[in-house]
């Protein structure tokens, strides 16, 4: 689906962790009898989380609560944690550190509109198994740029990125050429152009990508040709394109 005047991603960068949640255990599976001891301080702290069906935590929320090195540390001592959510919260680049010892088991971290820099992104990129990383700048809290994504080169499993709203260029898209499994890319209001999309072409299992309020052309679209597993692109607020633009999309049946 090719939409120019809204975003088809909206409900799904709202709910990432329901979107990792169904993918880890299904929805609507009876959940197993409960182990309290591991979990305590999570109930303590007011966190959501789920266990799988052996009764382990695999996914944690931690939105709307304060983040200390204590609860970090405990966190990390979960190791069978596959999903952690910091978005909106105070977290900082020492204590995402502090989760160094999940980089074997995490496939999906949130840290949306997170005081962090491009230390943070030192930690990450040591998480050989992390299928999705969820950042952004809407808040102007987070100062993640290209030299932070220099650190995910060694990401081979990554399906999923968001970097809306950062200071992104066609150079940071560089460091993820090693992920060639990547199906979905955010990049609303980044400084990436139309020589970045040559660089995005390269990714032959895309399904989304967002390019809303870039500076992409008409010769930046004629790279995603290339893309043929694409189903939604989302060009909002692109005033740099026309008509003539969006008919090189044709080829693309699936969109």
């Amino acid at each position: 689906m090719l939409k120019i005047c809204s975003s088809p991603f909206r409900f799904l960068l709202a709910c990432p962790l329901l979107v990792v949640s169904c993918l880890l255990g299904g929805c609507n599976q009876t959940p197993p009898v409960p182990d309290p001891e591991p979990a305590a301080f999570l109930e303590t702290a007011k966190a959501s989380f789920k266990r799988n069906n052996a009764g382990e935590v695999v996914l944690i929320d931690l939105r709307g609560i304060e983040i200390t090195d204590e609860l970090l540390q405990q966190v990390a001592g979960l190791r069978n944690l596959k999903t952690l959510s910091l978005a909106d919260t105070q977290v900082t680049d020492a204590q995402v550190a502090l989760l160094k010892d999940l980089s074997d088991t995490v496939i999906s971290i949130d840290l949306r509109n997170c005081p962090i820099t491009n230390e943070a992104m030192l930690t990450i990129g040591s998480f050989a198994q992390l299928q999705a990383l969820w950042l952004s700048g809407k808040s102007n809290a987070s100062l993640v740029d290209d030299d932070g994504l220099a650190h995910l080169t060694a990401l081979p499993e990554l399906k999923i990125i968001t970097l809306d709203d950062l200071w992104i260029t066609n150079t940071g898209l560089e460091a993820l050429k090693n992920s060639s499994k990547l199906e979905e890319l955010y990049l609303a209001n980044t400084s990436v152009d139309d020589d970045g999309m040559a660089l995005i072409s390269q990714f032959a299992q895309l399904k989304r990508i967002r390019l809303a309020r870039t500076s992409v052309s008409d010769a930046g679209l004629a790279h995603l040709e290339k893309c043929t597993a694409l189903v939604d692109l989302d060009l909002s607020e692109v005033s740099t394109i026309s008509d003539a633009g969006l008919a090189s999309l044709g080829k693309l049946k699936s969109l």
